[in-house]
């Protein structure tokens, strides 16, 4: 069913016969209170609305937009484009013809139920563009690496990916980067394992360049939340559901998820409001103060310098440890061989080659065994064994 609202009878009967031969039942309104009230009987798939006489945005599409997203909306205008467009999936201008729009409602239509076989939740063209490609590529054998900032659902693609393979019943396995040895992440992910994934690259966008993602987000966090006494109604005040879509964003979806689920728990009535959301903005702030953030920097850039400065930190510490137990590693092989300390070489180079042909003597001569109590990759071992004419 597609609602149809207009001024101009013959405009709306034209595009109803339109609509009609692509199987769409049609309602046309010429007032908004008939409209309005026709939400109340049944919801429809799409809305039409002729935005040709009007100087701001309806309220009724504001509404749809904040509360009912999985509606299509679209459009016809002259002015005022870039606002109406926020609240609509696609405007056209009036010499479009009504074939065009009526295959508009078949295409937009058809992307979310693409959206849902992925099991992404949005609306916005980017989260389409994503799906689209998990749609061509996922039937396929090619390698797909999925980038994206923290927290915009890089694993919710990966499984949709797998879902649409050839393979969906066999089990799907994450891996968690941070917890593998040091030694593995240096010489098997960043050799030339970035080369053999990088075949077809999905890029998701961050959550603040994709705006029209957040209403569907939102209602989907609080119909599954165990914390919402979901009951249809839109638990979300206006206000706040305009403040989610004006605040940036930094930690993304995960950010919103926790956001959602935070405010619910604290709510008094099950009923999200602007004044708990601006609370923890203010709360955030507080925090955020007491963080090393370089000033004079965007929040995208201070995060970046925060993300580069942890990661230096952690190298640090890496090969802090790994000299730890190079270290003590060399002093048993030495102890082991008898080898008298005033023998020992001062240069790194020499110390480096014979702690490895020693831990080969140790491990007869097995390299998965020696790189393995080395710390190393195994190629990392085959290249330094290259370096030092080991065989």
């Amino acid at each position: 069913m597609i609602y149809v609202y207009g001024q101009k009878k013959d405009y709306c009967s034209d595009l109803t016969t339109a609509l009609n031969s692509k199987s769409f039942e049609v309602q046309v309104f010429d007032d908004r209170q008939s409209l309005g009230s026709a939400f109340k009987r049944a919801v429809p798939q799409g809305v039409f609305y002729d935005l040709r006489f009007e100087s701001d945005v309806p309220r009724i599409l504001e509404k749809i937009y904040l509360e009912d997203p999985e509606i299509v909306v679209l459009g016809v205008a002259e002015t005022h484009l870039e606002i109406f467009g926020q609240y609509t999936d696609q405007l056209f201008l009036p010499h479009k013809s009504f074939e065009e729009i009526a295959n508009g409602f078949v295409e937009h239509l058809n992307d979310r139920q693409l959206l849902a076989s992925c099991n992404l939740v949005g609306r916005s063209i980017e989260l389409v563009g994503v799906a689209r490609m998990i749609q061509q590529v996922g039937p396929t054998d090619i390698t797909v690496l999925i980038t994206g900032p923290s927290g915009v659902g890089k694993e919710m693609v990966a499984r949709a990916l797998h879902a649409k393979s050839g393979k969906p019943g066999e089990k799907f396995i994450g891996i968690n980067i941070s917890s593998l040895a040091p030694g593995v992440l240096e010489s098997e992910l960043w050799q030339d394992l970035f080369y053999r994934l990088n075949v077809v690259n999905i890029t998701i966008p961050p959550l603040s360049a994709r705006p029209k993602d957040i209403p569907p987000l939102v209602k989907e966090f609080i119909m599954k939340s165990r914390y919402s006494a979901y009951t249809g109604a839109h638990p979300v005040e206006p206000g706040a559901m305009k403040m989610f879509l004006r605040y940036h964003w930094p930690g993304n979806v995960r950010e919103l998820k926790n956001v959602i689920e935070s405010l619910l728990i604290l709510s008094e009535k099950g009923v999200v409001t602007k004044r708990a959301f601006e609370n923890y903005l203010q709360e955030k702030s507080l925090h955020d103060r007491s963080l090393p953030v370089p000033t004079g920097r965007s929040p995208q850039s201070a995060e970046h310098q925060l993300i580069i400065q942890a990661i230096l930190s952690l190298k640090e510490e890496i090969n802090a440890l790994r000299g730890y137990l190079v270290e003590n590693l060399q002093l048993n092989l030495t102890n082991n061989a008898q080898l008298p300390d005033q023998q020992q070489s001062l240069n790194l180079g020499d110390n480096e080659k014979n702690i490895i042909a020693k831990t080969l003597q140790e491990v007869g001569g097995n390299r998965k065994r020696a790189a393995a109590l080395l710390g190393i990759g195994e190629r990392t071992l085959y290249r330094k064994l290259d370096k030092y004419g080991l065989k």
